[in-house]
C-alpha cells in the first residue's frame, strides 16, 4: 500500500490469476505467491537455500559473495527465487531515524544504558 501511494502505482486484480499468496512465518521465514503455474518466494538465505536445494539447484557463488557484502554493510539479504531457482537478492537496510543518536547522546549522559533492538534473527 506504502509503495502504491509514494510511487503512484495502480492495484491489479489478480483474481482471475488464482493467485495464492504464503504469508511470512518465523518457522519457514519466507513468503510469497504462487501465481499462473509460477512460485515466487522471498526470504532469509537459510530457507530459500533449503528450497532451491529441495529442487535440485545451488545458490551460485556469486550470489553468495554479494549476500557477504550485504550483511558486512550491515543490511539484511533476503534472496528471491522463482520454481525453486534463485533469481537474486534484496538488501534491506534499517533507516535510523533522524535525531536517535543524539537522543541516545542524552539518555547516556543521564547515566541510562542504551541499546537498538531490532526483529532480526541472525
Amino acid at each position: 500500500m506504502l509503495a502504491k501511494e509514494r510511487n503512484n502505482l495502480r492495484g491489479r486484480d489478480l483474481s482471475s490469476h488464482s493467485a495464492s499468496f504464503i504469508p511470512f512465518s518465523a518457522q519457514t521465514r519466507m513468503s510469497g505467491v504462487d501465481l499462473d503455474g509460477r512460485e515466487v518466494r522471498k526470504g532469509a538465505l537459510e530457507a530459500i537455500t533449503r528450497l532451491c536445494g529441495s529442487r535440485g539447484h545451488s545458490i551460485p557463488v556469486e550470489l553468495q559473495a554479494c549476500v557477504r557484502e550485504i550483511s558486512n554493510a550491515g543490511g539484511t539479504p533476503l534472496l528471491v527465487a522463482e520454481n525453486g531457482r534463485v533469481l537474486g537478492a534484496i538488501a534491506l537496510t534499517d533507516i535510523v531515524k533522524a535525531g536517535m543518536k543524539e537522543r541516545f547522546d542524552h539518555l547516556r549522559a543521564m547515566g541510562i544504558r542504551t541499546m537498538m533492538i531490532t526483529g532480526d534473527i541472525r
